[in-house]
């Protein structure tokens, strides 16, 4: 159990990574393009194909979390205590795994708001130099 456990952090921990570096590589983008119009439109269009890319997964994976919610509200109340009770060892397992699975459709989630936060970033950014630049004309 112990290596499933840990199995399942470094797993975690290698997505958090993943997005605090993505996060970096945002402000290096942002940093890079604010000198040019082209370069923000450029990375505009990046940003939006990411998402798409992620769109649908990300919808199938909120859908899947909204029924295991309603499974996991059934198992709480009481019955997992009954099924440690009685040994129920295959009910036990697979409410593990669920909850595993569960944790792996919430990353796809947090993928698709962190494009998301991206595009949505990078349009500020184009806005304001509109502004600027429209505002010194």
């Amino acid at each position: 159990m112990r290596d499933q456990i840990d199995r399942s952090v470094e797993s975690l921990y290698r997505k958090l990574a993943g997005f605090e570096e993505r996060l970096s590589n945002l402000k290096r983008k942002i940093e890079a393009a604010e000198t040019s119009r082209g370069g923000i439109g450029r990375e505009i269009a990046a940003a939006e194909t990411a998402l798409k890319r992620i769109d649908d997964d990300a919808q199938a994976a909120k859908v899947r979390m909204q029924l295991q919610a309603e499974e996991r509200a059934l198992a709480a109340s009481g019955q997992v205590g009954e099924w440690k009770r009685d040994r129920e060892r295959e009910k036990l397992r697979s409410r593990a795994e669920d909850a595993e699975a569960f944790a792996a459709w919430s990353l796809i989630v947090a993928t698709r708001a962190i494009d998301e936060t991206e595009l949505a970033t990078l349009q500020a950014i184009a806005a304001r130099m509109d502004f600027e630049n429209g505002s010194k004309e």
